[in-house]
């Protein structure tokens, strides 16, 4: 928990922060609770691979309902299986200036990410220019539940009381495989068939995740999500 407190409005709202214990509430000795986020066609248009900033298209809502999380009790991290790395179709220094791009892209509307994880790895060989030693058999690439392990014991995350949201079969099964509630949005925004499929978007489902009762959050909240 970090805070400018170089004006007097910055040092009210902050003792006021820990009158009503969030800054206890945001200690790691405290178990979090998380969202995550699978990124391509979820939060950035589905291309045939985003190689660089310029492939980016963050999808409309997206950093509206980022926000209205990082306005709540749960943390925000990205799980994404980036393969094009072992495939040898961008460097990892190429797949970074992306996730550059979608922070600022975030920044800009006054969201963000607390983590992202990552998996570069791709078992199957024959690729030209494939990274040899990223072609293994892992246990980070989606549906293996390797990310949300890391990520729960890098940030304390109760696994039990946190979400997935998706739109892959490999998302649905990463969640489950780690304990996490999981929830599958259309793909590229197009509903589907499959009766698991239960929004819309990513706003849609995270305006889902902030109206449950057990949920701690603010009428600004609310508001800012159906905006």
């Amino acid at each position: 928990y970090i805070k400018d407190i170089g004006t007097p409005a910055r040092l009210v709202r902050a003792e006021a922060a820990l009158r009503s214990g969030e800054v206890a509430a945001k200690s790691y000795r405290t178990p979090q609770h998380a969202v995550f986020i699978y990124r391509d066609g979820v939060i950035n248009r589905e291309v045939d691979g985003v190689l660089c900033p310029k492939d980016l298209e963050v999808l409309q809502g997206v950093a509206a309902a980022i926000g209205a999380l990082n306005r709540s009790p749960f943390l925000v991290i990205v799980a994404t299986n980036q393969p094009l790395i072992a495939k040898g179709f961008a460097s990892a220094a190429e797949v970074d200036a992306v996730h550059a791009a979608l922070d600022q892209t975030l920044a800009n509307e006054g969201a963000y990410l607390d983590d992202l994880m990552m998996c570069p790895h791709h078992p199957e060989r024959g690729h030209k220019g494939e990274v040899e030693k990223l072609k293994v058999v892992c246990q980070c690439r989606k549906p293996q539940p390797g990310m949300l392990l890391e990520a729960a014991a890098r940030h304390n995350i109760d696994l039990e009381r946190s979400f997935m949201i998706g739109d892959r079969e490999s998302d649905w099964k990463a969640a489950v495989a780690a304990g996490v509630t999981p929830i599958l949005v259309a793909r590229d925004q197009v509903r589907s068939a499959d009766p698991r499929v239960t929004h819309t978007s990513l706003a849609d489902a995270v305006a889902h995740i902030l109206s449950l009762p057990q949920v701690d959050k603010t009428s600004e909240t609310v508001l800012k999500i159906n905006a």
